[in-house]
Parts: structure tokens; C-alpha cells; sequence
């Protein structure tokens, strides 16, 4: 590792400022429609499957097994997803998965009164999606150019921040309320049947990789084949402090995202009040908050660095976290009882500001610093990491929800955040950061005709 103690490079454009250059870019334009269109349908279907679960139980541990179950898929194949990805054609791979979950999504509908079969129809739903992800994120850097990808980061994840405000707040409770949950499956369907039509005119042309059947073809097991092919991963993350840091930021925010999904519900039920179709008051504020953050990230990150920002951010965001979980109890000895709402309102627009500053930070650094053969590897970890972090809370918090509350169950979560959070930070801040090579297939895309 080099002495060098100089830091990450600030990026070098807004979006605004590049984001016209980009959109012109037809092959990302495609795929970035696609993913609006897939990101909104799911949301509306996780915010369709938890209104179901809590409406049919109020359990907190009915809603954790449901999270569950679309977490363990990422912790079962989403290692081997990654050495698929790498190994076979992108825009494949994203074909083949949109159709596949456009067809899956007909299980939802078979759910009646069957909780299980929601359950099960989700582990299949993202299992699926275990494929999906590392080859979106390793298509972006083929489709446009190096000194694009934070703007194109910064509008995935505006588009991410605003698919969950129109599925979560506007798709998922007008459909489900007007129509019913079995509509909305439907919908969603349709939905993935025309991203399945946009991603199929991605180019084909990509850089040569060795196929997965020749991987698979010699005498050694599929299980030592995969761990051969993440010792790379391993040695490339071992020899820059800065990924590693962004692939422990982002499990954090993974982890903590999930667990948050799982405890939403019976939050805004127990503590404001409300029901479980109309959690808007929280989910709105959220939805607006990462917006703001995808639209001011790139700003914030010349200004004070890409890796500062993505260190910063998390430990302030453990600090609402745990306000969040306190605000109603503590406003509510006040005359004004609606300033608790108003206070939960504010931090969950402030949480999803700094998710979005985490997210796309974390993000960049680790396109701008992993080589392409090994980009999808990269990402599926760290999607498997952020999945395998959160199983052991949520087997325990909802039935801990039940037990002592969901509000002290939050106030924890956001101390461990807290604390986790700055410990990474002063690590990597007295660590060596290693510039990384030059990539070479981040070389500029052709132009579009």
C-alpha cells in the first residue's frame, strides 16, 4: 500500500451541469427509464405485501419474516450472482431477469388469505433480483463516460429516491385503496414487461469476459469455483482503504434500510397514530429528502470530497435515527401534540437526505476504483454483505418490537449506528488511501447516433 496520504479526487460535475450530455446518451437513457419504471412497481409492491401483512396481523414479527424474505435471497445467491454477472452478458442478464420477475409477480396474486404464499413469492421476486442488480450497476460505466458517472450515479439515484416517493406514496396507496392489492400486482407486471422491451435494445457489445460455462467446466465444485472467483474481490478491496470503506457504508445503510422496512409499519401505527395504508406522514418526507440529497450531492462532494462526505453523513443520520424513534414520546408530554409529528416528519426528510449522499457517494468510489472484471463481483458482495448484516436483527426486532416497543427498539438501532459509523470513519481517515489504475474499460462510450 502506497504512503500516500492524499484523498479521494472530488468529482468534477454536477448533475445539472451533465446531466443534458448524459440523457442525450440513448443507451442510458434506456436503461435508466427502465430502472423508474421496475424500481417504482416494486416499491409499490413491498408497500402493497407490508399493508397486507399488517393489516391481516399486527404482528411485528409477521412484518420482520416478510422483510426476511426478501433479504435472504441476497445472502443465499447474491455471491453467486455476482460471478454470473461477470461472466455473462449484461444486457442479458437484464433482460432475462425483467421478464422473469414480470412472470413472478402472477404469485402475488395467488396470496388470498395465504400469508405464506406472499412470502414465498417474494423470496422468488428477489432472488431474481439477486441477478439483476450487480448487472445494472456494471452496465452504467459500458454505456457512458468516465467523467459522467457521478451524474449518472446522482439520476439513478434520483430516480431510486423517486420511485420510492411515487411507488411508496402515490402508486402503492391509491391503487391498493381504489382497487385493491391484487390490481396492483398486476400493474407491476405490466410494468416489468415494458422495462424487459427497453433493456432488450441495450447493445450486445461488451468487453470480452471468459464464459460461465467454461468456469464451470472444470473438475473443481461450483462452491470452490465462487470462492476463487471473490478472492479478487478480497485482494482488490484490501489494497484501497476507500473501497473497503464505501462497501462497509453502503452493508451499513443496506442493513439499516431493511430493518427500518420491517419496523415502519408498527411505527407509525403504535406511535403516531395512524394506519398502516396512510404512513405517508413518514414515507413522504423520506421520499422528498432523497431527492433533495441526489439533486445537492454532487455539490456537497466537490465541496468537501466524495469520501469525507460519504464518512460524515452516516453517524449524523444514527443521530436522527434515534431522535426519530423519541421525538413522539418526548412532544407528546407538550400542549401541542402535533409538534411529534411535525418532528418525525423533519427527520425522516433529513434521514433520506443524508441515505442519498451515502448511497451515491459510496457508490462513485466504488465504480471510479474497481476494475470491470471484477465491477459486478464487487457490487454483489457488497449487496450479499448488506443482506447477510441485517438477517440476525430482523430475525430478532420485530419480536423484540412486540415485546418492549418499536420506539426503544429504534433509539437503539440509531446508537449502534452512531457508534459503527464513526469508528469506520476514523479508520479510513487514518488509513492510506491508494489512488486506484486507471480503468480502462471506463474509456469514453462512442457517440450515439
Amino acid at each position: 500500500m502506497a504512503t500516500s496520504q492524499r484523498p479521494v479526487s472530488k468529482p468534477s460535475a454536477t448533475p445539472t451541469a451533465a446531466a443534458p450530455s448524459v440523457l442525450a446518451n440513448r443507451y442510458f437513457l434506456q436503461l435508466w427509464i427502465a430502472q423508474a419504471l421496475t424500481m417504482t412497481a416494486q416499491n409499490a409492491t413491498w408497500y402493497t405485501v407490508m399493508v397486507v401483512v399488517e393489516q391481516s396481523t399486527r404482528s411485528g414479527t409477521q412484518l420482520s419474516l416478510a422483510i426476511l424474505s426478501v433479504v435472504l435471497p441476497a445472502a443465499l445467491f447474491g455471491l453467486l450472482a455476482g460471478v454470473v454477472v461477470d461472466h455473462t452478458n449484461k444486457r442479458t442478464t437484464l433482460v432475462v431477469t425483467n421478464l422473469l420477475r414480470a412472470l413472478t409477480l402472477a404469485l402475488y396474486v395467488l396470496h388470498g388469505t395465504a400469508l405464506w404464499v406472499l412470502f414465498v413469492a417474494n423470496f422468488v421476486f428477489s432472488s431474481i433480483s439477486q441477478f439483476f442488480g450487480p448487472a445494472e450497476a456494471a452496465k452504467i460505466p459500458l454505456v457512458v463516460r468516465r467523467e459522467q458517472l457521478l451524474a449518472a450515479n446522482s439520476l439513478f439515484n434520483l430516480t431510486f429516491s423517486g420511485s420510492q416517493l411515487v411507488g411508496l406514496v402515490f402508486l402503492g396507496p391509491s391503487v391498493v385503496k381504489l382497487f385493491g392489492a391484487d390490481t396492483l400486482f398486476v400493474t407491476s407486471a405490466a410494468v416489468y414487461a415494458l422495462a424487459t422491451a427497453l433493456v432488450w435494445q441495450l447493445p450486445r457489445a461488451e468487453p470480452a469476459h471468459a464464459p460461465l460455462r467454461g468456469l464451470l467446466s472444470d473438475q473443481r465444485t461450483v462452491l470452490q469455483t465462487i470462492l476463487g472467483e471473490l478472492r479478487e474481490v478480497v485482494e482488490t478491496a484490501r489494497r484501497d482503504i476507500a473501497l473497503a470503506f464505501a462497501l462497509v457504508q453502503l452493508t451499513l445503510v443496506m442493513g439499516l434500510m431493511l430493518v427500518v422496512a420491517a419496523l415502519a409499519p408498527r411505527f407509525v401505527v403504535a406511535e403516531l397514530g395512524v394506519r398502516a395504508d396512510d404512513a405517508v406522514v413518514m414515507l413522504a418526507p423520506a421520499g422528498v429528502g432523497v431527492v433533495v440529497g441526489a439533486l445537492t450531492v454532487a455539490a456537497v462532494a466537490r465541496r468537501i470530497g466524495t469520501l469525507d462526505l460519504a464518512r460524515r453523513a452516516l453517524p449524523v443520520g444514527g443521530v436522527l435515527f434515534a431522535g426519530l424513534a423519541v421525538a413522539p414520546a418526548l412532544l407528546r408530554q407538550t400542549p401541542w401534540p402535533w409538534l411529534g409529528m411535525l418532528a418525525v416528519m423533519g427527520c425522516a426528510g433529513l434521514l433520506g437526505v443524508l441515505f442519498a449522499w451515502v448511497t451515491v457517494s459510496c457508490q462513485t468510489l466504488l465504480m471510479e476504483r474497481t476494475p470491470s472484471t471484477v465491477r459486478g463481483r464487487v457490487f454483489a458482495v457488497q449487496l450479499t454483505l448488506g443482506s447477510a448484516a441485517s438477517i440476525l436483527p430482523l430475525l430478532f426486532v420485530g419480536g423484540l418490537a412486540d415485546l418492549v416497543g418499536v420506539a426503544p427498539v429504534m433509539f437503539l438501532i440509531g446508537v449502534a449506528v452512531v457508534t459503527t459509523g464513526l469508528a469506520a470513519g476514523a479508520r479510513v481517515r487514518r488509513g492510506l488511501l491508494t489512488p486506484a489504475a486507471p480503468d480502462q474499460s471506463l474509456r469514453p462510450a462512442e457517440e450515439d447516433s
